[in-house]
């Protein structure tokens, strides 16, 4: 797997041209040095937007990381907004994704099912496997190929420098909403296998609407709870279409839970859907049926009803039913 330059790819005389990041995250056509957080042996590339802001994004993030054990106390007499972002993501998303390894553990949902639904290396072409919107890295330990590089990639800077603090092996704790408005943290322990998982995957943080990948680099791409969390559905469906290889693989999980300031109202599926027909069949129609968003590829398998909970604070937790789609892209591309 190869990172290329988000700032200066693009059609030239029209033909598409990328060039491929050293190994300092310098890009040596247009000179853009982009900002990485290390975290222990392990450097995240923030690979989004301008670099600045990557640099600041990637101080508060080390800062946040450092003062998981009291974490109420780092956000105590500040007005900084991005530190309370950062704080709060982590704190919604981190439980939800490590809760059980919790010491005592949190409740949260089984994310066995991810396992079950994961396309077997030998049924995949050459190549890494791609995980977008990975959050904090729970579901990387049932995507897991020994054979495969894992790489993962997350918008949010405190969730995937949070999944770089165990790749690193760190003394991390888990941070929790006990009230909604007071986040305390719990001792964390993972499994050894688990550790091995997220030590041996390539971290980045990058936008999904505009991966640092080249085209047809993927064997496999996996987008869980992603296509109602971005500001483009559609394009994002593009994205995953031309990451993948030929004969590669695509897992799709959403519970289409549109949101006005995530998703402008004109970009959001369901507004395109026909309302006679019930929505898991018509959203297969709308991706892969005749004339549809993705038309090199093909529906192996689908599911309606998959329960996925995100436990928001200790007395409230949010319970989503994800339609589940596992689709493979034409061997011989047009």
């Amino acid at each position: 797997m190869r990172l290329v330059c988000p700032a200066c790819r693009g059609f030239r005389e029209g033909v598409f041209s990328s060039t491929e990041l050293d190994a300092d995250f310098a890009c040596p056509r247009c000179d853009t040095h982009w900002p990485a957080l290390a975290v222990g042996h392990v450097r995240v590339p923030v690979l989004w937007g301008d670099p600045e802001l990557g640099h600041r994004t990637a101080h508060a993030t080390r800062d946040l990381l450092a003062n998981l054990q009291d974490i109420d106390g780092w956000l105590a007499g500040t007005n900084d907004l991005q530190r309370t972002e950062l704080a709060t993501a982590l704190a919604t998303y981190a439980p939800a994704h490590w809760g059980p390894y919790a010491v005592p553990a949190l409740p949260v949902t089984d994310l066995a099912w991810v396992r079950e639904w994961a396309p077997a290396s030998a049924d995949l072409p050459e190549g890494p496997v791609l995980v977008l919107g990975c959050g904090p890295g729970g579901e990387l330990p049932y995507l897991d190929l020994p054979d495969r590089e894992l790489v993962a990639l997350d918008a949010n800077l405190a969730l995937v420098g949070y999944a770089a603090a165990l790749a690193a092996g760190k003394a991390v704790r888990l941070p929790w909403r006990r009230l909604p408005s007071r986040i305390e943290s719990r001792p964390l322990d993972l499994p050894p296998h688990v550790r091995h998982v997220l030590a041996r995957t390539r971290l980045v943080c990058g936008d999904a609407l505009d991966p640092p990948f080249a085209p047809e680099s993927f064997a496999a791409v996996v987008a869980l709870n992603l296509l109602d969390s971005v500001q483009d559905p559609a394009l994002l469906l593009g994205q995953c279409e031309a990451l993948l290889a030929p004969g590669g693989v695509l897992l799709l999980a959403s519970p289409y839970h549109w949101q006005d300031a995530v998703t402008p109202p004109q970009h959001q599926l369901d507004r395109v859907l026909p309302a006679d027909v019930p929505q898991q069949q018509a959203m297969e129609q709308l991706v892969v049926g005749p004339g549809g968003l993705l038309p090199e590829m093909r529906l192996e398998r689908s599911a309606d009803g998959i329960v996925w909970e995100v436990a928001v604070h200790a007395r409230f937790s949010a319970r989503y039913l994800l339609h589940v789609m596992r689709l493979r892209k034409s061997a011989a591309t047009i």
